[in-house]
């Protein structure tokens, strides 16, 4: 009966530490950036051109063909024109602009400490970060004006009317900050980072600490409205929404950081890239389903 006894609490403490071990293991997995959104193809009729930083410059790979090619060596940060003409972007400390086949590419502003990029969706100006402030620069007169102030800016992106901004800042971790324009007042409206917002401006975007769920929030209350899975065993980062309200993209982490197109009603996505080394992508749809 001892020898019993003792087997019986031998085998009890086995199970509680696999019971341990199971659980330890699950968190670990759930916290490695497993996520569990499922991967498709792009669907028939969906036509458009992901730009993208590619090591010291900028790429652009066209959706169905596959084919990237370099636009500029030299360059980062790059965002579409509202009409998919032109591509605003930085080199060192210039804000820059080309044609969308990676012609023309002209100087348009000096700045002292630029990071983040975005057009106006009227087309007519550039906004960019320098520093604590957000400027823009009017294509028209070629003058540059003081937006907002006061925040160290790190990403940026403004609604289908101009109105409404969003932008991530550094404030005892990463915070997201909606504006309310031309009266510049601001609300923090959720954590995490890889802000940016729907073509109508109705919601924005919040990436969560494990970078494996992205958040689509109410521009009104800050609520979440759906959620955008990683792909399985993936973790994304710097997500942005496209001109279309029904797509955005990501880059991926890891060994192989590539560009994946995220679709928002159904929550799958869908990989684009295949060189690595790619980041902070912008989409322009010029042809949906």
């Amino acid at each position: 009966r001892k020898g019993t006894m003792k087997t019986r609490i031998i085998l009890a403490g086995l199970a509680a530490l696999a019971l341990i071990a199971l659980i330890f293991g699950l968190r670990l997995w759930r916290d490695s950036g497993a996520g569990d959104g499922p991967l498709s193809t792009l669907p028939e009729g969906l036509e458009g051109s992901v730009v993208y930083e590619c090591g010291e410059g900028i790429c652009r790979a066209s959706l169905g063909s596959g084919e990237e090619i370099v636009l500029t060596a030299d360059g980062r940060y790059p965002r579409w024109s509202p009409d998919g003409r032109h591509i605003a972007f930085l080199r060192a400390r210039r804000l820059m602009r080309m044609r969308a086949d990676g012609s023309g590419a002209e100087t348009l502003a000096s700045v002292e400490a630029p990071r983040a990029v975005s057009y106006h969706p009227g087309g007519g100006e550039i906004l960019f970060t320098d520093g604590m402030a957000i400027k823009s620069y009017l294509l028209d007169s070629g003058t540059v004006q003081s937006r907002l102030r006061g925040r160290r800016f790190l990403e940026l992106d403004l609604s289908g009317a101009g109105e409404r901004l969003v932008t991530t800042v550094k404030e005892r971790g990463f915070r997201i900050v909606a504006f309310d324009l031309p009266d510049g007042k601001g609300r923090a409206v959720a954590t995490g980072c890889s802000a940016s917002l729907s073509p109508d401006g109705e919601f924005f975007t919040s990436l969560d600490r494990s970078h494996t769920r992205l958040s689509i929030r109410s521009w009104t209350s800050g609520g979440v409205r759906s959620v955008v899975e990683a792909p399985l065993g993936l973790k994304f980062d710097n997500q942005f929404w496209s001109n279309h309200p029904d797509w955005l993209v990501s880059r991926s982490e890891g060994e192989e950081e590539d560009i994946y197109l995220h679709r928002v009603s159904t929550g799958t996505a869908t990989r684009v890239t295949f060189s690595g080394g790619a980041d902070r992508p912008d989409l322009h749809v010029s042809r949906a389903p």
